[in-house]
């Protein structure tokens, strides 16, 4: 069987995602009432979870031979906190960060950049308390305000033009940030979140087909299955 013939024969979801990944591109989301759309979702789902299979297995041998410990931050939570946290918090979250900016509509992005803003006014430790409030004030009006006057504002020409670079910048971040999971961050703790530059090509591309709201789902399924799965093997 040759390469072409067997590629021919994978769903034609996973055809479409492979040559969405050859030239990412801004699409109209369908929404999650079109036709196809739960079964766009479906076979996403499971390629999704076959390449964290594959990735987990690869990132197992290596946290064997480097003596990398497993993620710490799970560690910060009570455990009856961490499945809602884990299933409903870090999809919600995290898509909307991560994704929900990916059309490249001004408004999303100006509320990207504040919320930007308002997470490192606190690091500032120059400023009094009276002053980070003023700020963090500020920024909250220009969200809003800006908000409101970009509503109806369209893509702009220089993101569409970027997208590609946008789009695997965008994955190859949400993995970054996850390398804090691991206490201090090395060089060595960089092959963990593989898994998580997979979910941020995935669950964008579903962002763009269906919609944020797939995305969420299908990330909180993830989730939740391998909560099971952590809790069947202890």
């Amino acid at each position: 069987m040759t390469a072409q013939t067997l590629a021919q024969r994978l769903p034609a979801t996973w055809r479409a995602f492979t040559a969405f990944l050859r030239a990412p591109s801004v699409l109209e989301p369908a929404g999650l009432r079109a036709p196809g759309s739960l079964r766009v979702m479906g076979a996403m789902l499971g390629l999704h979870l076959l390449g964290l299979i594959v990735l987990l297995g690869v990132i197992a041998a290596w946290q064997k031979f480097a003596g990398i410990g497993g993620p710490e931050a799970f560690d910060m939570f009570p455990a009856k906190f961490l499945i809602p946290l884990a299933v409903i918090g870090a999809p919600l979250l995290e898509e909307t960060v991560f994704r929900g900016w990916l059309r490249g509509h001004p408004r999303a992005l100006w509320l990207l950049l504040c919320l930007i803003v308002a997470v490192a006014i606190p690091l500032q430790v120059v400023l009094s308390q009276t002053q980070t409030l003023i700020l963090l004030v500020g920024t909250l009006f220009a969200a809003i305000s800006g908000s409101i006057a970009l509503r109806k504002r369209p893509a702009a020409a220089w993101f569409t033009g970027n997208f590609t670079l946008i789009f695997y910048a965008s994955a190859l971040v949400f993995g970054l940030v996850h390398v804090f999971n691991y206490g201090t961050p090395t060089l060595g703790v960089l092959p963990m979140v593989l898994p998580q530059v997979w979910a941020g090509l995935t669950l964008g591309y579903l962002r763009l087909r269906i919609g944020l709201p797939a995305a969420m789902l299908v990330h909180g399924t993830s989730n939740a299955l391998a909560l099971a799965l952590a809790g069947l093997t202890g």
